[in-house]
């Protein structure tokens, strides 16, 4: 739902997805953290689910590995 910048699980979640310093994602954010994402549910990036394990655990905040590649993180509206 590009026209309302955000998804429908996205406003069910009551979730947004903004840059570290608390702005809107440009189009280039969005489509890397998409192709992130997309590549968590391969059998590679099955790996990704360890590390995010560990990144919860060491750094005490549920941020995932494409959100800290990209620069994003996701704020309760």
């Amino acid at each position: 739902m590009v026209v309302f910048n955000t998804t429908i699980g996205k406003t069910a979640m009551m979730i947004k997805v903004v840059t570290e310093e608390g702005y809107p994602l440009t189009i280039g954010q969005k489509l890397l953290r998409s192709l992130l994402r997309a590549i968590q549910f391969t059998i590679v990036g099955q790996a990704f689910w360890f590390i995010n394990l560990g990144i919860i655990v060491l750094r005490g905040e549920q941020t995932s590995i494409h959100d800290l590649i990209v620069g994003t993180r996701v704020w309760r509206k």
